[in-house]
């Protein structure tokens, strides 16, 4: 088939992929929503999707008392009408994140739209009026659980770092950067949990920076909160005095917490370097951070040590490796595209190949972990696309070396293990369909490296990774209408629109050029994004940008160092 014709059929198929992701994003529950809804679901599920929440995802972001919450949670479910809105905000927002670990969830899409209705009620409640429940440490903790379902739900995941800005100047307004001492008959049980929901703050502020290539807005200088105190929860109450400390080399409930506040200068350092408008990223920073960084993450291991719940002990270690290892992925993969220019670019091609293979694949199996990372956006969304790139990127250095056969192998299934992640993603409603596109692209080019053969290969590849994507969305578009027609037909009618409509990609002025290299036009920061005229390009050789980056999709931006 003439490739004039394989360009009108992929543009084709791009407008369909294209439109029935639109449809995907369409049902979203208005702001009509004034005041929590009553949690209709059944408690044995309720009990067990609150437990996933307490015993995993607070082992990183501290942000609830467990008991204190246990308690509000108990006294909801034997009487909610007198339950205050910012406590069942809180339990709803906590249903919520739970349901994102939960791999055998019956009734899984009623849950998440359930959950999504809550997240927009919790938004909507915090959008409302200034007010004494508003500037609370209560409120504080209800924003920063929605900013945690937002990502685990990708819901609306990639802009986090917008209401980053509100939730971190909230904070400083309520005095959470400076520490609790300053204050005077502030209780140790409030000082705990001030400091707690802080160091949570940070550590979620940094995150958001560094997925939209943003400065931080904070530095060390502008607060002297210190470390939460080594104690469990237990150790701690409302009504209690004083509080018994656990040396350092003991693991206890905030113990990862603190390791991860520790490890947070090297990681400001890399956003600082990387994202400000003067970057100033030389081979001796890259070198010194780098070092910080590889030790943090071997440490992560001994912080989280084990513990008698073996999948709680897990995900801890998991998380916490995830947290930490995604800034050395950010800081070496510009400079991993650049082996051509200097061969001393061999630290970081191989450090962000390490770093890259480490996030797709765990330190340790853990199921609620694994199906965090197949739902997830926000952070986890960006961190797989870098993942993802940076081996598919070290598979086209590999195939223009012709290297040995054994290590291109190895690529090839890791390529391959992500491009099938990205399927079930595709499949359970992402709508990231152009990354499994240029993979499949990438894996075409390594079966098939004639000079002669890659043109029409390529044309293949793109044709057949759109097909398969086309076939996955339609399916859970199907499956969402279906679910949608039982609960709200009207108001499904009025929103969702057919595929076909006016509504196009606007390519109709730009082909297919199969002479430069796979690269989508857009803002050069993390996600997989989908400007307004897209200029959709395939090489057969990687060309590197002025960054290092060959797929000009680095989230942070970065000068151009001496080689390392």
């Amino acid at each position: 088939m003439p490739i004039s014709s394989s360009n009108a059929e992929i543009q084709m198929l791009l407008q369909e992929c294209k439109q029935m992701s639109k449809s995907i994003k369409t049902p979203r529950p208005s702001r009509f929503l004034s005041c929590p809804e009553p949690i209709v679901l059944q408690q044995a599920m309720a009990d067990h999707l609150v437990h996933l929440y307490e015993s995993n995802i607070e082992s990183a972001f501290r942000i609830l008392h467990r008991s204190t919450f246990r308690s509000e949670y108990e006294k909801y479910k034997i009487c909610p009408t007198e339950i205050a809105d910012v406590t069942i905000l809180k339990i709803q927002l906590v249903i919520a994140i739970g349901s994102s670990l939960c791999p055998n969830m019956s009734d899984s899409i009623k849950v998440r739209r359930l959950a999504c209705q809550w997240l927009h009620a919790a938004q909507d409640w915090l959008s409302g009026p200034i007010e004494k429940d508003r500037l609370s440490i209560d409120s504080i903790q209800v924003h920063c659980l929605l900013i945690l379902a937002r990502q685990v739900l990708s819901v609306g995941g990639d802009l986090s770092w917008v209401s980053m800005g509100v939730l971190l100047r909230t904070a400083m307004q309520i005095g959470l950067h400076r520490d609790p001492k300053h204050f005077l008959g502030m209780s140790n049980f409030e000082g705990e949990i001030r400091r707690r929901l802080w160091a949570t703050i940070l550590e979620l502020n940094a995150q958001a920076s560094l997925d939209s290539g943003t400065p931080c807005g904070i530095s060390f200088d502008d607060f002297d909160t210190t470390l939460p105190a080594n104690i469990n929860d237990e150790d701690i109450g409302a009504v209690s005095t004083g509080i018994r400390h656990h040396n350092d080399a003991t693991q206890t409930d905030t113990s990862l917490q603190r390791f991860l506040l520790q490890c947070l200068p090297p990681r400001l350092e890399v956003i600082r370097r990387m994202n400000s408008l003067n970057a100033d990223l030389q081979d001796e920073h890259i070198l010194e951070l780098s070092a910080k960084l590889s030790a943090a993450c071997r440490e992560v291991d001994e912080q989280t040590g084990t513990s008698a719940d073996h999948q709680a002990s897990s995900f801890k270690r998991n998380i916490g490796s995830f947290l930490l290892r995604r800034f050395l992925l950010i800081l070496h993969r510009p400079l991993a595209g650049r082996i051509r220019e200097n061969a001393l670019y061999y630290h970081s091609r191989k450090m962000s190949f390490d770093s890259a293979m480490a996030l797709l694949k765990p330190p340790l199996k853990n199921d609620a972990f694994s199906y965090l990372m197949l739902h997830g956006g926000g952070l986890i969304k960006s961190c797989l696309i870098h993942a993802s790139l940076a081996l598919a990127s070290e598979l086209l250095i590999e195939i223009e070396e012709q290297g040995s056969s054994t290590y291109r192998g190895m690529l090839i299934d890791a390529v391959k293990e992500a491009q099938q992640r990205w399927e079930k993603r595709i499949e359970l409603g992402d709508t990231g369909f152009r990354l499994h596109m240029k993979l499949n692209i990438v894996l075409g080019l390594s079966e098939h490296t004639r000079e002669t053969d890659q043109q029409h290969r390529m044309v293949h590849s793109t044709k057949g990774s759109l097909e398969l994507c086309r076939a996955l969305i339609r399916k859970h578009v199907g499956s969402e209408l279906s679910v949608l027609s039982s609960e709200c037909d009207d108001w499904r009618n009025t929103n969702l629109h057919p595929i076909g409509n006016n509504e196009h990609l606007n390519l109709s002025s730009q082909s297919l050029d199969f002479e430069n290299i796979l690269q989508m036009s857009g803002p050069d920061i993390g996600g997989d994004f989908e400007p307004d005229s897209p200029t959709f390009v395939i090489v057969t050789k990687p060309v590197g940008n002025p960054r290092g980056d060959p797929w000009n999709t680095a989230s942070a931006k970065s000068a151009a160092p001496k080689p390392v």
